[in-house]
């Protein structure tokens, strides 16, 4: 019995003589006599691997982000362990090791922004889309979890005791604009171009998973109300919203003016006919090519 992969993602079985079979169409193998749990596996894989990516995304960017910002203290560290090259690099190994963890599951999105223009442009199935944000966003919670168990005591210190927590050290987890920038400051530009550097005065806020899962460790654990209500609810307008808007943008602009592929509506013949009429130049060509 062999098993191949549908695209809504089940598995079809034809006969075979093998106990085991291999899907060529993602490079896994799957067992012939399935039990209870993996039909149930089936349903919640592409969630559970964008919840682990977004995890790894986080453990490795916010990990190095403490371990760079409160070893500075020397009532913690004696020396200072890295800079802010060590904090970009360690937020670009954390995106790649996040994307290879899930990307042959779940396409590796780790970003609700970019899910949401997957489903608008590319044909990614509507109904998997709130499923996917909220694996996104708890995968950035259990990381920030993760994270800040491990640097409590660091930041007991740096807070100067355990009931005390400050925006210093929220901002280690989450997003907040530097002092000087209003609300509204270049984030849905920076994003629509993936501008890094603007990262100094926002935070890098180009994620709505990363910044919204550890900001609600923050709140959980003592920073209090003003995680949210900084700056005017600052967390919804940037580092939610124009992540989304700047994204959409970024990709109107792409398909409008150099994609030419099927899948986007900007390339979608005007009527049946026109559609009917455009496969069949494609299937003759296709045809010639091969004679």
């Amino acid at each position: 019995m062999s098993l191949s992969k549908d695209p809504e993602g089940m598995i079809n079985s034809e006969d075979s003589g093998s106990k085991e079979a291999h899907s060529p169409e993602h490079s896994e193998t799957f067992t012939a006599y399935r039990n209870a749990w993996s039909y149930y596996r089936l349903t919640i894989r592409e969630y559970v691997a964008g919840f682990l990516g977004v995890c790894i995304l986080i453990i490795f960017g916010v990990g190095v982000q403490c371990q760079v910002a409160r070893s500075g203290v020397t009532a913690v560290a004696a020396s200072a362990k890295g800079d802010y090259l060590s904090i970009s690099f360690g937020w670009g190994i954390g995106i790649a090791m996040g994307v290879w963890v899930s990307g042959g599951i779940s396409g590796g999105h780790i970003n609700p922004a970019v899910t949401i223009i997957l489903a608008s442009y590319r044909g990614f199935p509507s109904k998997k889309v709130p499923g996917y944000i909220l694996s996104q966003v708890m995968g950035g919670l259990v990381g920030a979890v993760l994270i800040y168990a491990n640097y409590i005591h660091a930041i007991d210190i740096f807070e100067g005791g355990r009931h005390v927590r400050t925006l210093a050290t929220a901002s280690l987890f989450s997003t907040y604009a530097a002092e000087y920038m209003t609300p509204a400051s270049a984030e849905f530009l920076a994003t629509a171009v993936l501008a890094a550097s603007l990262g100094m005065e926002t935070g890098y806020a180009i994620n709505p998973a990363r910044d919204l899962g550890p900001r609600i460790l923050t709140a959980m654990v003592g920073y209090g109300k003003q995680v949210f209500t900084f700056r005017n609810q600052y967390w919804l307008w940037c580092p939610i919203l124009a992540p989304i808007l700047g994204a959409q943008a970024g990709a109107i602009f792409y398909d409008a003016f150099i994609y030419t592929g099927d899948e986007s509506p900007f390339n979608k013949p005007r009527n049946v006919v026109a559609y009917q009429n455009h496969a069949t130049r494609r299937h003759i060509s296709g045809a010639d090519s091969k004679v």
